[in-house]
C-alpha cells in the first residue's frame, strides 16, 4: 500500500469498488462477492485457488461509450481463452443504480503478478482479489510491478 495521500477520485473509486457488488456465474449458481468477506463457497466451486475479478469496461473509472466498452471487452476476453486462463463470467454493480453494469471475468489460478498486468494491459484502477479461506479485498493497481 502506498504511502501517498489519495486523491478526492481515488477515495471516491475506493468507495465505489467497495461498496459494489461482484456477481460470478459458477457451475449455473451465481455467488455475489464483496470487499472484506470471505466467500467460501466460491473457495469450494474453483478448488481453493487463488482468483481475481478483471473487467475492462470504463478504464479508470472513467465511464466510456457501449462501442469502446464492448471492443474492450472483446480484447480482453479474447486475451484471456488464448492464454488459457480458468474463466467465469462476472458482472460488477453497483448496488445504488448510479454506474452501469460491467460485465468481466472471475479468473481463477493465475499468480498476483500476472492478474495485475491484465488488468493493468486493460486499463483498470484495481482488482477485486481473493485467496481460499480469507476475505476478498481490492487491490489498486500502480503503473508497474504487482498491486498496492
Amino acid at each position: 500500500m502506498s504511502n501517498e495521500p489519495a486523491s478526492p477520485q481515488q477515495d471516491a473509486l475506493r468507495a465505489a469498488f467497495s461498496a459494489a457488488e461482484y456477481r460470478v456465474c459458477i457451475g449455473g449458481h451465481e455467488l455475489v462477492l464483496k470487499v472484506g468477506m470471505h466467500h467460501p463457497e466460491l473457495d469450494r466451486a474453483i478448488e481453493d485457488r487463488d482468483w481475481a475479478i478483471v473487467t475492462a469496461f470504463n478504464p479508470q473509472g472513467r465511464r466510456v461509450g457501449d462501442a469502446d466498452n464492448r471492443h474492450a471487452d472483446a480484447a480482453l476476453r479474447a486475451e484471456v481463452a488464448e492464454r488459457g486462463l480458468l474463466a467465469y463470467p462476472s458482472t460488477n454493480r453497483d448496488p445504488s443504480g448510479r454506474w452501469p453494469d460491467e460485465p468481466g471475468l472471475l479468473i481463477a489460478g493465475a499468480g498476483p503478478d500476472e492478474m495485475a498486468s491484465l488488468g493493468r494491459r486493460h486499463g483498470q484502477a484495481a482488482l477485486l482479489v481473493g485467496r481460499s479461506g480469507q476475505p476478498a479485498m481490492l487491490c489498486f493497481l500502480g503503473a508497474a510491478g504487482g498491486v498496492n
